[in-house]
């Protein structure tokens, strides 16, 4: 198992919350968080290393305009 850290991302670029999570691969931390859309952006790292970044596709409401 490898821990990744999760790090949600205000509309800004500041980090709301980050978030610790074990998995076995890349692609299953990616397969776990691939489907979430909560309206912020989410990068995954593991270490110093970019893993990926999920673009949110909603619109939180402070975004509208």
């Amino acid at each position: 198992m490898a821990l990744y850290n999760l790090f949600l991302i205000d509309p800004r670029g500041a980090v709301l919350r980050r978030l610790a999570l074990e998995a076995e691969s890349d692609g299953e931390v990616m397969s776990l968080v691939g489907g979430h859309d909560d309206g912020h952006d989410i990068e995954i790292w593991s270490g110093e290393r970019l893993v990926a970044i999920f673009r949110s596709e909603k619109k939180r409401p402070s975004q509208e305009g």
